[in-house]
């Protein structure tokens, strides 16, 4: 009888060992999976990174430039988990990046700011001096320093968007 009894126990137990050792390669197996998606999530940021660095060297318009920004930063939120000892730095060459491009971007804009207050002046000028021409006896003269105006007028870039209307 104790014989029958001890049976059972040994045929749980080894259907136990059984599953345990399934459980344990399939656990492996996964483990092994997530380490090799984040190794690859790893390479694809670091892509991103490469992307960032050549968006901010770009010369291309700045509407582009930001949009190919965005799309950069939704592709970086999208990959999944990296390396745990990869994660930090990665996070700090992506915000260092960040904040160079967007320094770009403020720069840009300051600098189109400048641009357009100095075409501003510019054009005021050109305006007082057509508003001189009418003060002139000769019509000939005035047409030929008018047309001179008119090409300088068209030569300089854009006003602020304030001032356009009233300036035209």
């Amino acid at each position: 009888e104790q014989e029958a009894e001890v049976d059972p126990l040994l045929e749980l137990k080894q259907k136990f060992e059984s599953i345990k050792a399934k459980y344990s390669k399939l656990r492996k197996e996964f483990q092994q999976k997530q380490e090799a998606e984040k190794l690859r999530n790893f390479e694809l940021k670091n892509e991103l990174l490469n992307e960032l660095k050549t968006l901010i060297d770009s010369e291309e318009t700045l509407k582009q430039t930001w949009e190919d920004f965005k799309n950069i930063q939704q592709k970086w939120k999208e990959i999944g988990h990296v390396p745990h000892t990869q994660n930090q730095e990665l996070w700090n060459n992506f915000n260092f990046l960040v904040d160079k491009f967007l320094d770009k971007v403020k720069l840009n804009r300051e600098l189109r700011d400048l641009d357009s207050r100095k075409n501003l002046e510019a054009k005021i000028e050109i305006c007082e001096k057509i508003e001189e021409l009418l003060l002139s006896d000769s019509i000939e003269d005035s047409f030929k320093k008018l047309r001179d105006l008119q090409i300088k007028w068209r030569e300089i870039g854009p006003v602020p968007s304030s001032n356009r209307e009233e300036l035209n």
